[in-house]
């Protein structure tokens, strides 16, 4: 899709993804600051999402549940320190 590789300019957009680590400058990027904030906040289909992008299939074993009940907590504190 073309609009996702659309350029941000906008200083504050880049600013906010810079401060999460996310170094690309389009619309992708930004869309996927939007998915791990709203991981942050407890969205568990955000969760899912991202887990996939990063080649992490979701287990239903119970370590691994515990597991990503943990990585959500330390996204959810990170997007609370950050914000």
């Amino acid at each position: 899709m073309a609009m996702l590789s659309a350029q941000i300019t906008d200083p504050k957009m880049l600013e906010e993804m810079a401060k999460y680590g996310i170094e690309g400058t389009d619309l992708k990027a930004y869309t996927l600051l939007g998915m791990i904030k709203a991981s942050g906040n407890g969205s568990h289909n955000a969760f899912d999402r991202l887990m996939m992008l990063v080649g992490e299939e979701t287990q239903t074993t119970t370590s691994e549940q515990e597991k990503q009940a943990n990585l959500l907590k330390a996204i959810q504190e990170a997007v609370k320190n950050g914000d």
